[in-house]
């Protein structure tokens, strides 16, 4: 799969730049990355590629998976051109890297998705901050599944009340879940 593990004991960006410090050329293109942008699943930057026929150049968005194994991180690099299944990739990034003609459908319908996923993430944010100290919620798959919010906690979480009174801590990502408990089913 063009996995490859090893830089022992380096930091995330670290391995980033030993990988993608500086530009190379290969036969008929040379290539330089920049404007990386460090995630959960990994580092996605902008790859300049510029043709050495010295037709116009263009740029596509670089994802960069590093996992942790061990001591070592586990490294794979693809382009948007390969539709890659992560979409957290920084919206700011997609604005910096207009989408070039030469990048296809893929990276059009993936492009698609990272800006549905901040949607999604935004509208869940709005929520889980909308809920007010009185409000019964009901959270999915959580044991108990209905509270009421007792209080609000920085950094975005609560303190619910369950009807026998027990407290209960609420992380900020369980009231991004949460829907009105009169209109859960």
């Amino acid at each position: 799969m063009g996995t490859t593990v090893g830089y022992y004991g380096m930091s995330k960006m670290d391995v980033f730049r030993e990988h993608f410090g500086k530009p190379w050329q290969g036969k008929e293109r040379r290539y330089h990355v920049d404007l990386p942008h460090s995630t959960r699943s990994g580092v996605w930057a902008r790859l300049t590629i510029t043709p050495l026929d010295g037709s116009p150049g263009y740029a596509v968005i670089l994802f960069h998976k590093l996992d942790r194994a061990g001591p070592r991180w586990a490294e794979k690099s693809m382009d948007e051109t390969a539709g890659p299944c992560e979409v957290d990739c920084p919206l700011a990034l997609l604005d910096l890297v207009p989408l070039a003609p030469e990048a296809g459908e893929w990276a059009r319908e993936w492009r698609d998705r990272v800006r549905a996923y901040h949607a999604a993430k935004r509208q869940a944010v709005a929520l889980a901050r909308s809920w007010q100290i009185g409000d019964r919620i009901e959270i999915p798959n959580a044991v108990p599944p209905v509270l009421t919010i007792a209080e609000r906690r920085p950094g975005g979480g609560a303190v619910g009340v369950d009807p026998d009174g027990r407290r209960f801590r609420i992380s900020r990502t369980l009231l991004q879940r949460a829907v009105p408990a009169s209109a859960a089913a």
